[in-house]
């Protein structure tokens, strides 16, 4: 048995709760060290967990005959609640400990510490991540779904680019491409017109957002940009590629970095603007001479 510290509900209490949603005695003594290790997790960090967190602490667990998750028996148990949905390239699922939580010495078996550690490892996948082991110097990070998230609150004074300056320019050149092999094919009948008119008026709208921070925060334009969201997957695979190759800049100038979902965080604002403009005028040069302004 190992001897660890955790601040958790107390162990009374967890125990109370799994025989209410009807553990038996030696379900009970199987999971309440590991539950006690998760929410000494959840309650130290923002709660951004997966499915893949939970399932790693324990498989489905029969319950009067009925197999359930983990998760599903914390939530029963009312341990622990979901505070934010997750939201595809913004965020995983946020929960919280619903219980008072306290200082407490437990005791913990070998397998026990095995799952907790699993569970964490697997927020952090790929485990070969030179990205999030620089943003990890700044702030702890996971990464889920191509995006990555800060489990720390962002440091007051510090500055952030929107995930939708980066979008603006991978939706401006994929417009612009459309556009290009449109007018290639050959405008034929009136729905091409129509189609080529759409295309031009949005590409001039981003172009125009593009040399204007103000303009690119208006309804209007993020309208624009959330009407083309059938783009998602490509919209991540891009995002993450200049976040990568922008903590890649800040790694080498010893610059501290964050990521929280949908934005990208610095002390040092004159150099992350630097940087991302860098990355992005790569994709910008073959439409315009113009680069993203901030």
């Amino acid at each position: 048995m190992l001897s660890v510290n955790v601040k958790a509900p107390d162990i009374e209490i967890i125990e109370s709760a799994f025989r209410s949603v009807g553990l038996s005695d030696l379900q009970i003594k199987t999971y309440t060290p590991r539950t006690l290790l998760c929410l000494d997790y959840i309650q130290s960090t923002k709660g951004y967990v997966g499915s893949t967190f939970f399932r790693c602490i324990a498989d489905k667990i029969t319950i009067n005959g009925e197999k359930i998750t983990y998760i599903r028996m914390l939530k029963e148990a009312l341990l622990i609640k979901k505070t934010m949905n997750y939201i595809k390239g913004v965020r995983p699922n946020k929960y919280r400990v619903e219980e008072t939580c306290c200082n407490q010495s437990i005791n913990i078996t070998k397998k026990d510490k095995e799952r907790i550690d699993k569970a964490i490892a697997s927020l952090s996948e790929p485990k070969m991540n030179k990205t999030l082991d620089w943003l990890n110097q700044s702030l702890q990070h996971i990464s889920e779904g191509g995006v990555y998230f800060a489990l720390e609150d962002i440091p007051q004074g510090w500055y952030d680019i929107p995930h939708s300056d980066i979008i603006s320019v991978f939706l401006y050149e994929k417009l612009q491409n459309l556009l290009r092999n449109l007018l290639i094919s050959g405008v034929n009948n009136n729905e091409d017109r129509i189609y080529k008119e759409m295309l031009m008026a949005d590409i001039i709208h981003i172009e125009n957002g593009l040399k204007d921070p103000n303009l690119r925060k208006g309804k209007l334009y993020l309208n624009i940009l959330s009407s083309y969201n059938k783009y998602n997957k490509e919209y991540l695979s891009f995002i993450r590629d200049v976040i990568d190759r922008v903590v890649k800049d800040c790694k080498q100038n010893d610059i501290k970095v964050a990521c929280e979902g949908n934005r990208i965080w610095s002390d040092k604002i004159k150099e992350l603007r630097q940087y991302v403009a860098l990355h992005l005028g790569s994709h910008l040069k073959r439409y315009t001479q113009h680069s993203i302004a901030f």
